[in-house]
């Protein structure tokens, strides 16, 4: 019996923005990757509705988060 294969968040981004770019089919992108097309179309709508803060888990997506906080509010100080 095969594992399940675990992708990072890094990884699920680069699919992601690679299908987004519509360079390629999403057929072959599937292809490229080696992984089947409704999970990248999964990860794609995820990906939409969310940003890519979804991908990280605990302790990393709250750093993430008070990065992206930190970031917006020099932003609109400044602006």
């Amino acid at each position: 019996m095969q594992t399940r294969r675990k992708f990072t968040a890094a990884y699920k981004t680069k699919v992601v923005h690679e299908a987004l770019s519509e360079r390629l089919t999403l057929s072959e992108t599937a292809e490229k990757y080696r992984i089947h097309a409704d999970q990248i179309g999964a990860w794609n709508r995820l990906f939409l509705s969310y940003d890519d803060t979804y991908w990280l888990s605990g302790t990393a997506k709250k750093k993430q988060i008070r990065n992206k906080n930190r970031i917006a509010h020099d932003f609109f100080v400044l602006h």
